[in-house]
């Protein structure tokens, strides 16, 4: 979690999408975290401020220059003035944005207080592809990965196909979870059915 936060932190402006009566919408916004999480500012006239207040389940993503990914969904909890006026003492970029102490009152900071998420890194720089997921705020994560299963009679017609060199052999063969795709080749392949699908984060 806390290497998510800080990738986020460094590439600062990321894509936050809501949901309005069932029409998504995504705009780019700045994030910021501390040890107690991810922060993000907005103003209360904007249709953004209303999907927020309506529904508070926002998703996140971003991608740096590596090619390393952050996606996170999460709930999102409004907090007071005073917290508002804490962030603008320590931000100096949004005292420029806002000289104007009177203009503190027309933004709204909102903190991702629970959720879970994944780091996908396709940088290449340890392994082809490599995933690590995460929750906190009181949140669960599923584990990454599809899974086989004991119907496994261990063929081995999977292991040579698949790209992300994910799978082991043995008397029943297993996938790494950090370093599966998801691609469904090795789910494709199997004559005996014993490869079950990923049940999603």
């Amino acid at each position: 979690m806390k290497k998510a936060f800080e990738m986020l932190k460094e590439i600062k402006s990321v894509v936050i999408s809501t949901s309005e009566n069932g029409t998504p919408h995504s705009r780019i916004i700045d994030i910021m975290s501390n040890d107690h999480g991810l922060y993000f500012i907005t103003l209360k006239v904007k249709p953004f401020y209303n999907q927020l207040k309506n529904n508070n389940k926002i998703a996140i993503t971003a991608m740096n220059k590596d090619y390393a990914q952050v996606r996170i969904q999460g709930e999102i909890t409004e907090l007071s003035a005073s917290e508002i006026e804490k962030v603008f003492e320590n931000k100096k970029s949004l005292q420029e944005l806002f000289p104007d102490k009177n203009s503190y009152n027309i933004t709204s900071l909102f903190h991702v207080s629970k959720g879970k998420g994944e780091i996908f890194d396709l940088s290449g720089k340890e392994v082809k592809m490599k995933r690590e997921r995460f929750a906190f705020g009181g949140e669960t994560v599923n584990e990454a990965g599809l899974i086989i299963t004991d119907k496994c009679i261990a063929c081995g017609k999977c292991k040579p196909l698949c790209p992300f060199n994910a799978i082991e052999a043995g008397d029943k063969y297993s996938i790494i979870p950090k370093f599966c795709d998801e691609c469904g080749t090795c789910y494709n392949v199997c004559p005996v059915n014993a490869i079950e699908l990923s049940k999603g984060m």
